[in-house]
């Protein structure tokens, strides 16, 4: 929907549909787990006491490293798809 045709004053070029609203919204989720993902790989590199809850730290790492991943090949997604920024 145009600016013309839409009849609230809001400014923006087309107005915000209840999809639009669910894209941004996932587009949220995926960068909070990415933010997740990056602090615990900074916390196990960076914090010595973090570690000795994980005896395996290099597989805590992977398993970050993992869900980050994910998250950037949805966000990826999302964004190529459906153009939102």
């Amino acid at each position: 929907m145009d600016k013309k045709s839409c009849k609230k004053p809001c400014g923006q070029k087309r107005c915000m549909t209840v999809g639009d609203g669910f894209l941004i919204a996932a587009k949220l989720k995926c960068e909070a787990k990415l933010a997740e993902a990056e602090s615990k790989i900074n916390l196990y590199l960076q914090n010595p006491v973090g570690v000795g809850d994980h005896p395996d730290i290099s597989e805590e790492i992977l398993k970050a490293a993992e869900a980050g991943a994910h998250a950037q090949d949805m966000l990826n997604f999302l964004e190529s798809r459906w153009k939102i920024k």
